[in-house]
């Protein structure tokens, strides 16, 4: 109760079960508060991939070292891809939401 789980510097959580429910086509949402440290090359939130770049899912909030949040996708290689860059820059060491 009242807790929050804090993964810092290059660690992170690892769910591999989860990976086969979400591409066999159900609905799913990821929502989340996070917090972030610093702004580093490509920091991700989630990441969700088979053999790399073959199936791959991965939201970051920082594009390059640019504190730009993104979207990457992948199906079948890079064959079937979309990236989506915010804008906006987000700011370290405050609370910010995503779903």
């Amino acid at each position: 109760e009242n807790s929050a789980l804090s993964i810092k510097n290059n660690t992170y959580l690892e769910m591999s079960s989860l990976y086969n429910n979400i591409y066999i086509g159900k609905e799913f949402t990821i929502s989340m508060w996070f917090k972030p440290h610093d702004c580093g090359n490509y920091s991700r939130l989630i990441d969700f991939s088979e053999n790399n770049f073959v199936n791959h899912i991965a939201i970051a909030y920082s594009f390059q070292s640019e504190c730009k949040p993104f979207i990457n996708a992948y199906k079948n290689g890079l064959n079937e891809s979309c990236k989506l860059i915010m804008n906006n820059t987000i700011s370290i060491n405050d609370w910010h939401h995503i779903t």
